[in-house]
């Protein structure tokens, strides 16, 4: 992946494929996804907090996977799945805020080239789809500070805790996943009224819960590795 600014003059010629391959994705085993995204990929995937090796920060994301690079809803290039994550729509597209045009691209994405739409009209001005792009990773970016503003909080409140899924297999043999971080119910239920009511009131409080629930999506990661693997799983279990 080279991630580079899009420049109307460099890209005049430039166009994106309209088929909605997803063979990029294929090697995810987690995204990143913005609060108001958590009910819709609840109906879907396991949501958890991951921590940011850099910053120490955590981050709400979707699980793919039970693997590291293993992204278990994309078969032969599709997405298989009700809900698809803002930051797998918006690729090959990053914000770039000093870009001419506050947009970057892959370089080296494939659904970038001389077929499809153009990404630039004949006097190099950004065309409805990068326009329309352009407006998708802003709403992005403003519910991933939504996010960022929930997590802070419930960390404040002390209302995470470390999470470890164990993997056994159907031929005897055992793994984990760890690094990984999830709603604390025991320290949820401890709260008091004045608490879950700042919680409400800022629309924290109905997202711990759908994180909580989403952890039975775990079943369908153990399905859909099942159907895909010479190893399945016998089960998979939370702690």
């Amino acid at each position: 992946m080279t991630i580079i600014a899009l420049d109307p003059a460099r890209h005049a010629q430039l166009r994106i494929a309209p088929a909605p391959d997803m063979a990029h994705a294929a090697r995810l085993d987690h995204a990143v996804i913005g609060l108001a995204e958590a009910g819709l990929a609840a109906a879907d995937y396991p949501l958890v907090l991951i921590k940011d090796g850099q910053t120490g920060r955590f981050h709400l994301a979707a699980l793919l996977g039970l693997g590291a690079g293993r992204n278990l809803f994309v078969l032969n290039g599709l997405w298989h799945a009700t809900y698809l994550p803002e930051t797998v729509l918006r690729y090959p597209f990053f914000r770039d805020e000093a870009a001419p045009l506050g947009l970057a691209i892959d370089d080296d994405s494939a659904l970038l080239g001389n077929h499809g739409e153009p990404l630039f009209n004949t006097q190099q001005m950004p065309a409805p789809v990068t326009l329309a792009m352009a407006e998708r990773i802003e709403k992005m970016m403003r519910d991933r500070t939504a996010m960022t503003a929930f997590v802070d909080d419930i960390v404040a409140r002390r209302l995470v805790r470390a999470l470890r899924i164990d993997l056994t297999y159907q031929d005897g043999g055992s793994s984990e996943i760890g690094g990984l971080y999830g709603i604390d119910p025991f320290a949820l239920a401890a709260l008091d009224g004045d608490a879950l009511a700042q919680l409400n009131q800022r629309g924290h409080l109905a997202p711990m819960f759908v994180m909580i629930a989403s952890l039975n999506q775990l079943n369908r990661l153990e399905q859909l590795h099942n159907a895909q693997t010479d190893r399945p799983l016998a089960q998979v279990v939370c702690q």
